[in-house]
């Protein structure tokens, strides 16, 4: 009989740990969420969470950064998780001294011990997505704009707002990882910066690389909260084109040839032939300029001589990351050497 108890014994605990560990496993992954990453004062935060361990109080704590000087009590609440383990709460109200408040909720079960976190805020501001004047292509100058206004509902509207502009603040731009300069907001909200894009032709479409508008916040006045906003977008490889090409010099010494593209982009390397011979290339200037001398010695002798020559000078940009293929001729000049005499 006692055999009997020792092994009865043994075996409600094995059963009670197997059943502790299946608990643990089903319900060890607790979470707490809310319906929004951001609110307004005079909104709920609906919180909900998942896995508690049924039957179980589980605690909610509100910690604020920063912690407005009117709030001097806890902001403490608890619930009941269901028989499926989940917790419901809609009686978190925002006010409007949470203005520019971060919140972190810290769900604690009083039963498991299980912990989970949230964090969400009352930002009184609304940014809207990065815009360009025009197409974001290599080399291209464009202005990319941003919109700072308030958002919420509160009194009085000069301190939050639905849709009223925030002038005289800074908005920061990137895009690829790289700046992009910065504006402030005008009497509309409308920060710009003018930039010429030197991002490689691709596609930007993750993480920091995103076309970026950033507001960094100003917790002294009234309090407003940062705000950033990302897009995609995409660097378009450039069209190239020649808008002049010739070549000059004197008979007897070296001639010149130049090309000037469409582009004020400098280190754009350039092809350069003579005759259908080719001599190398040159980089483009900052204008978009480039040269390339080509000594006597080394001239083609069907275009050695004085004369014009047309459609004699070839240039090219070969097809690159950024640049499609271009092409395009000029008129060679060589003007007669000045005779001199010696008596």
């Amino acid at each position: 009989m006692k055999t009997f108890l020792l092994k009865s014994g043994f075996l409600t605990t094995v059963f009670l740990i197997v059943n502790l560990f299946f608990v643990s496993v089903v319900f060890g992954q607790a979470t707490v969420t809310t319906d929004k990453d951001d609110y307004a004062p005079g909104e709920y935060v609906i919180i909900t969470g998942t896995r508690w361990t049924p039957g179980e109080t589980v605690t909610l704590h509100f910690d604020e950064t920063p912690k407005p000087a009117t709030c001097m009590l806890p902001h403490d609440m608890t619930v009941v998780a269901d028989s499926n383990g989940n917790i419901y709460n809609n009686q978190f109200l925002i006010k409007i001294n949470h203005i520019g408040v971060a919140f972190l909720l810290t769900a604690t079960g009083q039963t498991s011990g299980l912990v989970a976190t949230r964090n969400f805020t009352d930002a009184n501001t609304s940014l809207t997505d990065p815009t360009t004047d025009s197409a974001v292509v290599y080399g291209s100058i464009v202005i990319i704009s941003s919109k700072l206004t308030q958002n919420g509902a509160g009194s009085p509207p000069t301190y939050v707002g639905n849709g009223n502009p925030i002038p005289g603040k800074t908005i920061t731009f990137s895009g690829g990882g790289t700046s992009l300069g910065s504006g402030i907001t005008d009497a509309n909200g409308i920060a710009s910066s003018t930039v010429s894009i030197s991002l490689a032709a691709g596609s930007y479409t993750s993480g920091s690389t995103k076309l970026k508008a950033d507001f960094a916040g100003d917790p002294s006045n009234n309090p407003y909260a940062s705000k950033n906003v990302s897009i995609s977008f995409t660097v378009a490889k450039a069209t190239t084109s020649f808008s002049a090409v010739s070549g000059s010099g004197v008979y007897g010494g070296s001639v010149t040839l130049t090309a000037t593209t469409n582009l004020n982009v400098a280190g754009l390397p350039i092809n350069f032939t003579l005759n259908g011979t080719a001599f190398g290339s040159a980089n483009t200037n900052a204008s978009g300029v480039a040269t390339l001398v080509i000594p006597f010695a080394s001239i083609p002798a069907a275009v050695k001589n004085a004369g014009n020559y047309a459609n004699k000078v070839g240039v090219s940009i070969a097809n690159t990351t950024n640049y499609f293929t271009a092409n395009a001729t000029g008129t060679l000049t060589v003007t007669p050497a000045t005779l001199t005499v010696v008596n």
